[in-house]
């Protein structure tokens, strides 16, 4: 039974790490997709006006939101993926030990957690991730018709 146990903590711990992983390269793709919008809105700022000749990038930074939005929602999948399948051995090792309580500790601490945090709780963080990402898209898209319907002269 010890091997059991132990087997399985391994494949508890392997599935909280993977989930950890992609909630880092979830904050890093963020961070790139940010920096290098960033980097196109000083490009478009360059000359101080915004005209036809700054669509190419305008129109670059909301394919690039739009793709961040994937690539977050892609990330958030897999930690739900990692997550799903570490409660599942944790339910396992609880069935293998009994005298652990893991689960109903862990429910224990999500009410406590929740009592503290009651509004906030059911905020989903990928919402945020994504509203990023949106925000990304939403300025490339004003930037994109300022430039067709109100051009500056060159």
């Amino acid at each position: 039974m010890a091997q059991d146990v132990d087997i399985l903590w391994g494949l508890y711990l392997e599935n909280c790490n993977q989930g950890r992983s992609h909630e880092a390269m979830r904050a890093t793709a963020t961070n790139f997709m940010l920096v290098t919008t960033a980097g196109m809105l000083g490009v478009v700022a360059l000359d101080h006006k915004l005209n036809f000749d700054d669509l190419p990038l305008t129109i670059f930074i909301v394919l690039l939101g739009a793709f961040g939005a994937v690539i977050v929602a892609k990330h958030y999948e897999r930690v739900q993926l990692h997550m799903e399948r570490a409660r599942v051995i944790r339910s396992a090792i609880e069935e293998l030990l009994p005298s652990t309580h893991i689960n109903s500790l862990n429910h224990k601490a999500n009410e406590t957690h929740k009592a503290k945090w009651p509004w906030l709780h059911d905020v989903r963080l990928n919402y945020l991730w994504i509203g990023i990402q949106i925000c990304i898209v939403l300025v490339g898209a004003m930037l994109t018709a300022m430039a067709i319907w109100y051009p500056m002269a060159p």
